[in-house]
């Protein structure tokens, strides 16, 4: 790709046909616990989710579309990107047919060139729509950017003394510099678009209804980051994702002071041991040590992270939370 040619967002309408979905591994059932059932709670959002083709990043993309929000997700293949696009256009609800789109952007997060080529992308509105033969192509006005989801991570399990360079480098490169440079570039535009929602809060103070103020005080401007239990307490052969996740962590409180001020809120969260197809792929053994550290006895879900992603996003006093999901694993 050339460093000067313009990304390109691929879109899903809320409307199309999703294709038949490939079948999930089977885990243990939760019941699925809901923060809103209202689907319209983030409607006229766009969040854009690094991550977001699998695991905890998908997860979250299709809680929010569930919830009205647009949603563009963000990795490195885009047969990957484009059936969890397609599962997400499947959550979103059917709102006006302009109102919502659903893409996705292929590209490597940890390099700050691509997030300058996006952050250009999305401010200025020129996103093209590339979508597969069944639609139509043409030029799409994006919903400004008002939430960003800092979900992407690699891990490479192995003693720093034994990892090779290019694993060591690759984690923190994609865990760390990913969201810093993501925070960074695309922070100006959060920031800029949270100056133009004050003035829409000070209208909404003089309106007549509960209603009609509640609507337009809704959601805000905001930053989630997903971090780690290991951030905070290590791994025998997780040296350069711990410290990676750790600095995640640090980065997400030192730019709460910064941003929260101007009206952008920035929070993390650190989740446990999550069904997820990193944990799938476990040794029995591994996973049955974990599994009797845990007092709740079982791993957590994407579902239940993503409610907590809801929580961060809606809950306008929240800034500098730090919510750990690890069934109390590091209780001790």
């Amino acid at each position: 790709m050339s460093p000067h040619a313009p990304l390109s967002r691929t879109i899903l309408r809320a409307t199309s046909r999703a294709p038949a979905l490939r079948r999930a591994a089977a885990r243990p059932h939760i019941q699925p616990y809901h923060s809103t059932t209202d689907t319209s709670t983030l409607n006229g959002h766009h969040v854009l989710v690094t991550g977001g083709s699998r695991g905890i990043g998908k997860a979250i993309a299709s809680r929010f579309a569930s919830l009205g929000a647009s949603t563009t997700i963000v990795g490195r293949h885009a047969d990957t990107l484009q059936l969890a696009t397609h599962e997400i256009v499947s959550r979103s609800p059917r709102f006006d047919e302009d109102s919502i789109s659903h893409g996705y952007v292929t590209g490597d997060i940890s390099t700050k060139g691509f997030w300058e080529m996006l952050s250009r992308s999305l401010v200025l509105r020129q996103c093209l729509r590339h979508s597969p033969s069944e639609f139509n192509q043409e030029k799409f006005d994006p919903t400004p950017l008002t939430i960003l989801v800092n979900a992407a991570g690699v891990t490479h399990n192995a003693l720093l003394t034994r990892q090779s360079a290019v694993a060591t480098e690759d984690a923190v490169q994609t865990n760390l510099m990913g969201t810093m440079w993501a925070c960074k570039i695309l922070g100006k535009a959060l920031m800029k678009r949270s100056a133009r929602d004050g003035a829409k809060k000070k209208k909404a103070a003089g309106m007549e209804t509960l209603e009609e103020s509640e609507k337009a005080l809704r959601g805000g401007v905001s930053i989630v980051n997903v971090s780690s239990l290991l951030a905070t307490h290590g791994g025998v052969g997780s040296a350069a994702y711990a410290a990676s996740k750790a600095g995640v962590l640090g980065l997400t409180r030192a730019l709460a002071g910064e941003m929260g001020p101007l009206g952008v809120r920035v929070n993390v969260i650190m989740p446990g041991y999550v069904e997820t197809d990193m944990t799938a792929a476990m040794q029995t053994v591994a996973r049955e040590k974990a599994l009797e550290r845990i007092p709740l006895k079982r791993f957590g879900t994407v579902e239940e992270i993503a409610e907590a992603a809801v929580f961060l996003v809606t809950n306008q006093y929240a800034n500098n939370c730090v919510i750990n999901l690890d069934g109390d694993l590091m209780g001790d």
